[in-house]
């Protein structure tokens, strides 16, 4: 009955009978080998003598292909959790075709989990002794009676990593995060201070916070220095070369965080080990810091951090402090918390109150889950994978790698990596995720060949906590990259960001609950071009935007980005759903704003001293590059680039945009009094064409019920919108 059975599913799978075992074959063929948990790594791949891992199926396939069979292999992975715990590399000798792909994917109806952590044995906690040093040391006493401590050497675990101090622009290369611990597939939190639900008594409002509306309580969970005493350095201070790369080995950079005074005295509480960090913002809105607190001089009320803060350090262009001070061992008093004493071995946990039914899981894998390069055709489906420290996967110039339906969770890095071409992620679930989702790159920008990888499908949420400044759910560069119908939610900063290249598109997502951290500056999608202006020509339409909260922007067109096209996008509740921060020839046209009180913004930015500082030098540069040989570039091909070669510096400065068709309608929220006609237009450059603002319901699929579809016909600008078609409609999303 078992190889009836088998017949018949490879029957429905693949329209032809399969062999449940190996043979020599024809390229025609595929081919099965099964894996599952109770396998061995010197299992043949039958049924009867499967093996357990990734890796030893990758290799059983080598060594098939070494012996002369030819044609897709299959490996079919039973139900269960597997140890994954250094990863799986793959070569160019791991790749299949395009008729015959490599496939690692779960048995229909069942979870395979491949799990890169280490499970605490529940009882080998013990109450930590009322005598102990941590007793003495901890600052809320009723604590101790729920904190359980466990000895992690006695547990097997070798390398905890380190905590280094690292933020915005500042990731050290080849950073691998420290172990992380979560119950029940919770993160859990390193001892902090204040707690998360404190509230912040040390913030002063200023008026422009007020003008945001924004007050001390939404800064809860945070405290604020009072003054800085000296700002220490940034990475302006640094050769130009070492700005990218090579800044974490300045000893005058690592050593030259910047000193603050602080109202409270709390740290006169704390053994400062060299190992308290703060997480918080401490210069620009925008320049998120984990940076070591180097020095705590408790009379004065002042601290010292270790690392330069971001670009000119500690105070410079700040509009309001925030930060928090984590890994301090007398601070835990709070479900949840814990603390690692990284020369004992000795883990202390206040547990959550469903501990004793959970598993408590060590993050081990410090590798990427999947890593390759120059692999191709090879397909992942259906598989969970959970837990590492590390990238999930990170592969270099791939070509046809697929990722198709599986779930992806607490990574601390990341997310997917890949750089290439034709490469797919689809109907993932990826969560939890200490950095980006998805981040591609590929094609070429000299010949404007595109890349043709494609994101769609997935539901991309909780993302970001590990960086939290311009790590996006998905990071575009290169030519030619899709992403479409993703389902993107619960960010600190962005939900999708375009780095630069040429020709992307941008459609049918759903995008919500994004900028929550930074309270100032940020938007839902960001593209930031700078200084390549014939990286132009992406597409941004058909996307569904709302719920941003802290008044930030919807769409951020940032440093004199050029030549994009906002087109037929639905926005509603979101302050400013466009904002140009300075750029030529981007196109807004209709778009649907609900109850958005600035529905297109144009700054003042392109009048900025960046402008004169970095900008007007790289235009020449780039004017002079391609105004006599365009005619042999594929770049002629972008009319509005044209048109900006043929500008004087000063008509190159103003930014030039335009904008038709798009609807205002506010039936709950006021347009702004500097956008009464829905446009608020700084420079005095926009161009604006049958822009409507709207006083009653044109004609809503369902207006009360937050259907926002609406015809073309009963639409005044004469355009359809279907909500039923964006973000991850009708697809099942994670594995089973």
């Amino acid at each position: 009955m078992r190889c009836l059975s088998n017949k018949f599913l490879l029957i429905m799978l693949f329209g032809v009978i399969l062999p449940s075992s190996y043979v020599k074959a024809t390229s025609s063929q595929h081919h099965v080998i099964h894996m599952s948990p109770v396998g061995t790594a010197q299992g043949n791949g039958t049924l009867e003598q499967p093996l357990n891992s990734l890796t030893s199926a990758r290799n059983k396939v080598r060594q098939l292909k070494k012996q002369g069979v030819s044609g897709t292999f299959e490996i079919r992975v039973g139900q269960g959790d597997y140890t994954h715990l250094s990863g799986l590399n793959l070569k160019s000798e791991d790749s299949g075709t395009a008729n015959s792909p490599v496939i690692y994917r779960a048995l229909p109806g069942v979870k395979a989990r491949f799990f890169g952590g280490r499970i605490l044995d529940h009882n080998a906690f013990y109450p930590v002794p009322f005598d102990a040093e941590f007793s003495r040391r901890l600052i809320d006493k009723t604590a101790l009676k729920h904190i359980q401590v466990i000895n992690l050497k006695q547990q097997g675990v070798k390398d905890l990593g380190k905590l280094v101090s690292h933020g915005w622009g500042l990731e050290p290369e080849n950073r691998v995060p420290p172990v992380m611990l979560t119950i029940g597939g919770k993160r859990m939190s390193l001892a902090r201070w204040p707690n998360v639900d404190a509230p912040n008594t040390h913030l002063k409002v200023t008026k422009r916070m007020q003008g945001l509306e924004l007050g001390l309580d939404d800064f809860t969970g945070f405290t604020s220095f009072s003054r800085v005493i000296d700002k220490g350095i940034g990475k302006k201070s640094l050769p130009q070369k070492n700005r990218k790369k090579g800044w974490e080995h300045s000893a005058v950079f690592m050593n030259g965080g910047g000193t603050v005074a602080v109202e409270f005295d709390r740290m006169s509480r704390w053994h400062n080990n060299g190992n308290i960090f703060i997480d918080g913002v401490v210069s620009s809105s925008w320049e998120w810091t984990y940076n070591r607190v180097s020095h705590i001089d408790v009379d004065k009320k002042q601290f010292t951090l270790q690392m330069g803060a971001a670009l000119t350090g500690v105070g410079d262009k700040l509009k309001a402090a925030h930060f928090f001070f984590e890994n301090v061992a007398e601070e835990i008093d709070q479900s949840g918390e814990y603390y690692i004493d990284r020369t004992t071995g000795l883990l202390y946990l206040y547990p959550p109150t469903d501990f004793a039914q959970q598993p408590i899981v060590l993050s081990s894998l410090n590798q990427p889950a999947i890593s390759g390069t120059d692999v191709s055709y090879v397909r992942f489906e259906n598989l969970t994978f959970d837990t590492g420290r590390n990238l999930f996967a990170e592969l270099k110039n791939t070509t046809a790698m697929a990722f198709i339906g599986n779930t992806i969770t607490n990574f601390v890095k990341g997310g997917i990596d890949v750089t290439g071409n034709n490469n797919l992620i689809s109907g993932n679930e990826i969560s939890a995720i200490g950095g980006y989702g998805v981040r591609v790159d590929g094609g070429n920008l000299k010949q404007l060949s595109k890349a043709n990888n494609v994101v769609e499908y997935n539901h991309i949420h909780n993302f970001a906590w590990d960086q939290r400044s311009q790590i996006p759910a998905v990071y575009l560069n290169g030519v030619g990259n899709r992403v479409a119908h993703n389902k993107i939610h619960d960010g600190p900063h962005f939900a999708i960001r375009i780095k630069g290249g040429n020709d992307h598109i941008v459609e049918y997502n759903e995008i919500f609950d994004v900028v929550k951290y930074h309270k100032f500056d940020g938007g839902a999608l960001y593209i930031y071009n700078t200084k390549v202006p014939e990286q132009r020509g992406s597409i941004i339409r058909n996307n569904y935007f709302h719920h941003i909260p802290n008044k930030r922007h919807g769409i951020y067109i940032d440093n004199h980005t050029m030549g994009m096209f906002i087109e037929n996008n639905l926005f509603v509740g979101v302050e400013s759903p466009v904002n140009i921060n300075s750029g030529h020839h981007n196109q807004i046209n209709r778009n649907i704003m609900i109850d958005c009180p600035t529905p297109i913004r144009i700054s003042k930015f392109s009048f900025h001293k960046v402008y004169n500082e970095t900008m007007k030098q790289s235009w020449q540069k780039r004017t002079a590059k391609f105004v006599d040989s365009l005619e042999g570039m594929p770049h002629k091909k972008y009319p509005s680039f044209i048109a900006w070669l043929k500008m004087t510096d000063a008509e190159k400065r103003k930014g030039i945009s335009f904008g038709q068709d798009n609807l205002f309608f506010n039936p709950r929220t006021n347009l702004a009094k500097h956008a009464r006609n829905g446009i608020e237009d700084q420079m005095k450059t926009f161009v604006s064409n049958n822009n409507r603002v709207l006083t009653v319901d044109p004609g809503f699929s369902n207006f009360q019920a937050g259907d926002y579809s609406i015809s073309a016909k009963k639409n005044p600008a004469g355009f359809a919108f279907d909500l039923n078609q964006v973000g991850v409609s009708g697809r099942k999303i994670g594995a089973r």
